[in-house]
């Protein structure tokens, strides 16, 4: 199992490899991007996609749960 810290130390394309092994929890949309929420064993991480360039930005891993903050709909 990898750990938050040996995935925070990958580059982006070892980073997506490990993401596409987790659970898709929901989507959102913020400033121009798609941001993706999967769940892995030990952490949370996000896929952004960047709509206009059709490109990923950015994949961050967390554990606070206040990041998913953003996901729940009131």
């Amino acid at each position: 199992m990898i750990t938050l810290y040996d995935f925070n130390a990958l580059n982006e394309n070892d980073r997506a490899e490990v993401v596409w092994t987790g659970n898709y929890l929901a989507q959102r949309e913020e400033d121009g991007h798609i941001v993706q929420l999967y769940s892995l064993p030990a952490f949370y991480a996000e896929v952004f996609y960047d709509v206009v360039n059709n490109e990923i930005s950015r994949i961050r891993g967390f554990r606070k749960l206040h990041l998913l903050t953003p996901y729940i709909q009131l």
